[in-house]
């Protein structure tokens, strides 16, 4: 770490900065609400980030299902359940590339099954193959570069997968679980960890470039623009890399912690806090432009599109911000908190709630998410992102006698029943004893 001295010390306390804040501003109670195109419901929690691919909405739930929605009615095409009568809810991001989703699963905490990651048919969701990671837990999103996926673990690992065969590139240990979901640029996987390092790792090889330790854990994924890497953690610490050789370029030190992921749209950083604030950061000195406050915690991930910001609040709201001054051009309500972090394509946002429910909301813009977070592939992401990504082949089906779990999918309106040797049984799902949020 670097010392005291190369710090932008950012103390926030009674509600103002007193280094380098330009402009706070707060929710307003008058205020403008979009119109909803459509919500799909779901049967739990959607803390997961919508993928948008090819007029496809591509989510998970705590109901344990991957959802493939129709882009413009909400009509689902599709559903897949990881593992048969037992408990698993997906939280992370779908990856989407060249027809194929890929998606981490967490695990029964009481079953013989582990998390991992699924490989399945875009049009279909039928399975080709399984991943297992021998640890119940999973909360970071499959990343996909030059034919292999990245994801980390709870097993205290990162681990690099053949895309095309589901089978082990290799794996790299770190001293805790790894929820950060890894970003991929010019052969290095940036990720971090809760042990509270930033790892840069040779993709091909997965040896350790360099590794940059935070002041506490880092859940948040790292984001990158022009050579320069930026991530936060749980202490408030967030920081701006270079991305060659890790070195700090800058750091802030705030009075509330990060467990959202940064995006850079120009040559501003955007961030959302546990304490309830929104950031605007300078790239090039970590100096806020402006703080938005919400009155509710920020685990959301921003996107911007058109001139403006938008993020989900832990209050239930998602808004849109504008980009120069961070004032507030409107917000929507869900019925629950939105930890789930929006994806825009050609005016539409998507984006998930805890009240069960994956909302399509018009912006009022036209464009398509362009920031770093969703033109990088990381949690979350559309079809400019797909298309430009290599073009991976198509996996080879993992062979009936495999030992591996196989899931299940119900398309059309099918019911939350499946029919196992001639008897119908409710799938049931019971959550115990979990890591934080």
């Amino acid at each position: 770490m670097a010392d005291e001295t190369r710090r932008t010390m950012l103390r926030l306390t009674a509600g103002a900065a007193v280094v380098g804040l330009s402009g706070v501003t707060a929710a307003v109670d008058d205020h403008d609400s979009p119109e909803q195109a459509w919500r799909y419901r779901t049967d739990d929690l959607v803390y997961s980030s919508p993928t948008v691919v090819d007029g496809t909405v591509y989510v998970g739930s705590d109901d344990g299902h991957v959802y493939a929605i129709n882009e413009r009615s909400g009509e689902k095409r599709w559903e897949f359940r990881p593992a048969l009568l037992v408990d698993n809810w997906i939280e992370t991001a779908p990856t989407v590339i060249n027809g194929t989703v890929y998606v981490s699963t967490e695990a029964p905490t009481d079953g013989d099954l582990s998390a991992g990651v699924y490989a399945l048919d875009a049009e279909t969701g039928e399975e080709y193959w399984h991943y297992a990671i021998d640890e119940p837990w999973m909360r970071s999103s499959v990343t996909a570069a030059d034919g292999s996926l990245f994801v980390g673990g709870y097993d205290h690992a990162v681990h690099a997968i053949d895309a095309r065969t589901g089978t082990e590139n290799w794996t790299f240990d770190t001293d805790d679980a790894v929820r950060s979901s890894p970003t991929v640029v010019d052969g290095t996987v940036y990720v971090g960890g809760v042990d509270g390092m930033c790892y840069a790792l040779d993709a091909e090889s997965g040896d350790d470039e360099w590794t940059y330790e935070l002041t506490e854990s880092v859940v948040s994924s790292p984001t990158l623009s022009d050579g320069a890497v930026f991530v936060g953690d749980r202490d408030g610490t967030f920081v701006g890399l270079d991305a060659e050789t890790g070195n700090e370029k800058w750091s802030v030190r705030t009075s509330e912690g990060f467990s959202s992921s940064p995006t850079v749209a120009g040559d501003t950083v955007f961030v959302g806090g546990v304490g309830g604030d929104v950031y605007a950061l300078d790239v090039d000195s970590g100096e806020v432009r402006w703080r938005f406050e919400t009155n509710g915690a920020v685990a959301s991930s921003p996107t911007v599109v058109d001139g403006a910001v938008i993020v989900g609040g832990r209050n239930r709201n998602v808004y849109a911000l504008d980009f120069d001054s961070g004032e507030e051009l409107w917000r929507f309500q869900t019925g629950g908190a939105v930890v789930s972090s929006p994806t825009v394509v050609n005016g539409r946002a998507f984006v998930g709630s805890r009240d069960g429910y994956v909302y399509a909301i018009e912006t009022g813009f036209d464009g398509s998410s362009e920031d770093s977070r969703v033109c990088l592939g990381t949690l979350g992401h559309h079809h400019e992102w797909s298309n430009e990504a290599d073009e991976f082949a198509e996996p080879i089906r993992q062979s009936d006698d495999d030992s591996s779990p196989s899931g299940y999918k119900l398309a059309g309106a099918a019911a939350g029943t499946a029919t196992l040797g001639g008897a119908a049984y409710v799938i049931k799902r019971r959550r115990s004893k979990e890591p934080s949020e």
